[in-house]
């Protein structure tokens, strides 16, 4: 079994978190344990072991993209 530490922001949105984990599992069953870390609830002096890092960030759009001209 390998070890996945997949790193995030901080838990602002867990759904997408969940979905996250969820299709890692999906595509990898029982093959790897995925654990998640939140950068801002870290220690500087915390040791992480695993086989694979994932350093995302979730990007919140807080209203829609709009089209503009470049002139």
């Amino acid at each position: 079994m390998k070890e996945l530490a997949i790193f995030y922001r901080d838990r602002e949105n867990p759904r997408a978190i969940q979905y996250i984990e969820d299709n890692f599992y999906n595509i990898l069953g029982d093959y790897i344990n995925i654990t998640n870390y939140y950068i801002d609830e870290m220690s500087d002096d915390q040791f992480i072991n695993a086989d694979v890092y994932i350093v995302l960030s979730l990007i919140h759009i807080s209203e829609p993209t709009r089209l503009a001209l470049i002139s």
